[in-house]
C-alpha cells in the first residue's frame, strides 16, 4: 500500500503543473496522502519493532485508549480523503487532458478501497455495539 500511495503522490505532484486541474483539492489530497503514508509507516514500524524488540513493542504495553485514538484519527483521515477526492472529481473539466490518465483511476480505486474499509469498520462496530447491548 505504501508504494501505491507514493505513486499517487507523484501523480498529484505532476498535476500541480496542469492549468485545468482543480489545484485546491490537489494540494489537500496530497496533504492527506502524506498523513496516510505516515500512518502506514507507523504500523510498519510497530510490526517490525514487535518482532525485533518485543519487550518495548508489546501490544499489552500500549494503552487501549491510544490504539482507539489512532483508529479514530485514521477513520477521520479516510473520510476527509474520500470527500476531497469526490470534490476533485467534481472540479475536473471534461476537456482537461492532463488529469485524465490511468493514475486518476488509481486515485479513485484508492478512494473505493478506503470507503470499503470504512463500511466494514462501521458494520463491525455496529455488531460489537449490538452484542454489548444484549
Amino acid at each position: 500500500m505504501v508504494s501505491y500511495i507514493k505513486n499517487i503522490r507523484f501523480y498529484l505532484d505532476d498535476l500541480e503543473n496542469c492549468s485545468c486541474a482543480p489545484t485546491k483539492y490537489i494540494e489537500i489530497i496530497s496533504f492527506y496522502e502524506s498523513l496516510l503514508l505516515i500512518a502506514e509507516y507507523i504500523i510498519i514500524l510497530f510490526n517490525i519493532g514487535s518482532i525485533f524488540i518485543p519487550s518495548i513493542f508489546n501490544p499489552n504495553n500500549i494503552p487501549k485508549y491510544g490504539v482507539f485514538m489512532y483508529i479514530i484519527a485514521v477513520i477521520i483521515l479516510h473520510c476527509l480523503f474520500i470527500y476531497n477526492v469526490y470534490e476533485f472529481h467534481r472540479g475536473i473539466k471534461k476537456d482537461c487532458k492532463c488529469v485524465n490518465s490511468n493514475q486518476k483511476t488509481r486515485l479513485y480505486l484508492q478512494t473505493v478501497y478506503y470507503g470499503g474499509m470504512l463500511v466494514v469498520i462501521l458494520i463491525l462496530g455496529l455488531i460489537i455495539l449490538l452484542r454489548r447491548l444484549k
